[in-house]
């Protein structure tokens, strides 16, 4: 064999060594590389499910109407979905991600899963409230929206937080479906049951409804002149008629003298949202009377005290008056709220003044 095909086969052979070299190592690029893609698409669909369902992959088998499809989901002949579990609590979160679905089938699973809880778990239905209402207001669904938090006022009704938040969105709803004579006296009941802090919200409500059922000027004047919302508020009438069953229930569990916390509060915020603040401020007071030897019971209850106030005199002037007042000096008004030096007069004092904070109202001016 001559020297130079000597010299042409060893030169072959690297050739061909080094094209197996790399060709193996492109291939493990490759392997990696992929990988690397899997993980990173697996973490974007893992934050992009935090927000909103996933869209199906494009050879995904068809999804049952109403349902989020899952992009890791087998066809539902190889792998159907698991049931779920005899009277599991309801996932609110999903609720409103499915709430604010494009899919009007979607929507309508939400909302019937939320008619099941008025149903079967009013209690949750109505903690968990600030999850649905926002969805289903800015979806429309404003018969529902009413229905349901007005089961919620009945559920929780010694919960203040809960009543306001609930009777805005009763507001909302009606004000949403241009039902502006019946809206108005709803907007009424919220001016009652708002925060210090909520009043000129309601103001607002009230001037919508007026400028549609009155007229323009007359819903100005309501709402830029104080001098003129006594009169307008004290002729429109509140129909509270289907919280009576209730009321009548706690008035005799007060009249019997075995009344709790809870009593008193839901008796006095019912009677703010049927349009009853001098009622309400004495279920107060007697909560304040019985319940308040802490800090938070004085607070919870000395705000319902704040609200009637203003209520009853259709400004909220007076009502931080009162509330200045035991903030600096409780032994000026704070007597008359008390009974055998119940609540203490410190936590009078304490309960004024983080309510006024609460209402961004400094304690020194009123304002």
């Amino acid at each position: 064999m001559s020297s130079a095909k000597k010299i042409g086969q060893v030169v072959a052979g690297v050739v061909l060594i080094l094209g197996v070299a790399v060709g193996g190592a492109w291939s493990l690029y490759s392997w990696w590389d992929q990988s690397q893609s899997r993980q990173i698409v697996h973490i974007d669909a893992e934050q992009i499910a935090a927000a909103k369902p996933p869209p199906p992959p494009a050879t995904a088998a068809p999804t049952v109407p109403g349902t989020a499809a899952n992009a890791n989901a087998a066809p539902a002949a190889v792998r159907a979905p698991a049931a779920p579990a005899a009277n599991a609590p309801v996932d609110l979160t999903g609720v409103a991600v499915q709430l604010s679905s494009t899919d009007a089938a979607t929507r309508q699973k939400a909302v019937d899963q939320l008619r099941s809880m008025a149903q079967t778990d009013r209690r949750s239905l109505a903690v968990g409230i600030t999850r649905w209402a926002r969805p289903l207001l800015l979806t429309r669904q404003y018969a529902d929206l009413q229905e349901l938090a007005q089961i919620s006022i009945a559920e929780r009704a010694f919960d203040t937080n809960i009543v306001s938040t609930a009777q805005r969105a009763v507001v909302q709803a009606l004000l949403g479906q241009q039902s502006y004579t019946e809206a108005l006296p709803q907007a009424k009941a919220y001016y009652d049951i708002a925060d210090l802090g909520g009043t000129q919200e309601a103001i607002n409500f009230i001037s919508q409804a007026l400028a549609k059922t009155a007229s323009q000027a007359d819903a100005d004047n309501f709402r830029k002149n104080q001098s003129a919302r006594p009169a307008v508020l004290g002729a429109i009438s509140v129909d509270g008629t289907m919280y009576d069953a209730r009321l009548t229930g706690y008035a005799s569990q007060i009249n019997a003298g075995n009344a709790s916390w809870n009593t008193y509060m839901a008796r006095g915020n019912l009677l703010l949202v049927t349009d009853g603040p001098a009622d309400a401020k004495q279920c107060f007071i007697d909560a304040m009377r019985a319940y308040g030897d802490t800090e938070k019971n004085a607070r919870l209850a000395l705000d319902g005290v704040a609200r009637a106030v203003r209520d009853i005199n259709g400004d909220m002037a007076p009502a931080v008056a009162l509330l200045v007042s035991l903030a600096t000096d409780p032994t000026k008004d704070g007597p008359a709220l008390q009974e055998a030096n119940k609540p203490p007069l410190d936590n009078l004092r304490q309960a004024a003044t983080e309510i006024l904070s609460r209402a961004k109202i400094n304690p020194r001016t009123g304002r």
